[in-house]
């Protein structure tokens, strides 16, 4: 049964992946993509939410790794992120595996968030991120040279 499933789900991404549109440049519209430990990173299908003024884009990878922007805003800027609570302005996420335990996620300790482009017309948000993450054990992973680019994202 798990075969089946992932063989439909790879199905399914390889579709609407291949439907993705392009910009004047050639690459591919909505992309999100990272390095995670030096490692190279890059979503499926980057999907966005706005709700009260806080902008959500989540990616995931075809191995299931995802990773999670938050941003406390809604226009174009840079956002720091604080471990006080009152001056966090975003907040970043990965999470190691679909099925994530205390010890494959990682919450974002220090980094920023730049919003580059947010058109709440056509529902199109672009920005860069990095930022060091801890999991539960205190173990480290740098997410770094982080992009995301015209994410689609509903309002709720």
């Amino acid at each position: 049964m798990k075969k089946l499933f992932l063989t439909i789900a790879v199905i399914c991404v390889v579709f609407f992946a291949s439907s993705c549109k392009k910009d004047s440049n050639g690459n591919s519209a909505n992309s999100m993509t990272a390095s995670v430990g030096g490692a190279q990173w890059s979503a499926l299908i980057p999907a966005g939410v706005l709700s009260n003024g806080v902008l959500v884009v989540t990616g995931t990878s075809l191995t299931g790794e995802s990773i999670i922007v938050t941003v406390n805003g809604q226009t174009a800027g840079t956002y720091n992120l604080s471990v006080i609570p009152p001056k966090a302005e975003c907040l970043g996420t990965y999470k190691a595996t679909l099925t994530a335990t205390s010890e494959d996620t990682y919450v974002s300790t220090t980094g920023s968030v730049v919003l580059t482009k947010v058109d709440l017309t056509n529902k199109l948000v672009s920005g860069t991120f990095e930022f060091t993450a801890a999991n539960s054990t205190l173990v480290v992973k740098q997410i770094t040279v982080g992009t995301f680019t015209d994410v689609t994202f509903i309002t709720q």
